[in-house]
């Protein structure tokens, strides 16, 4: 199993509240949004980072396969 960091940011309150509105649109949450940009940062030369994009896309399609994010939704799925 890899290794986990935890990344604390300061943001302003009014974009993490218009931010967690629009993920919450997507059924998604601000960590995971973060967690692609990060991989497209470090994966793509030029950062292109919105929903409707193909690598945005592609990524996330990648990551909701993932044996973890399985896992979390059949555990949550227990709990509806």
């Amino acid at each position: 199993m890899s290794q986990t960091a935890i990344i604390t940011i300061r943001i302003d309150e009014g974009l993490k509240e218009k931010a967690q509105q629009k993920a919450d649109e997507l059924g998604l949450g601000l960590g995971t949004l973060t967690k692609l940009f990060l991989k497209s940062f470090v994966d793509e030369s030029q950062v292109k980072f919105y929903v409707g994009d193909e690598i945005f896309d592609e990524k996330l399609s990648i990551m909701l396969k993932s044996k973890q994010v399985k896992k979390a939704l059949k555990k949550l799925g227990g709990t509806v």
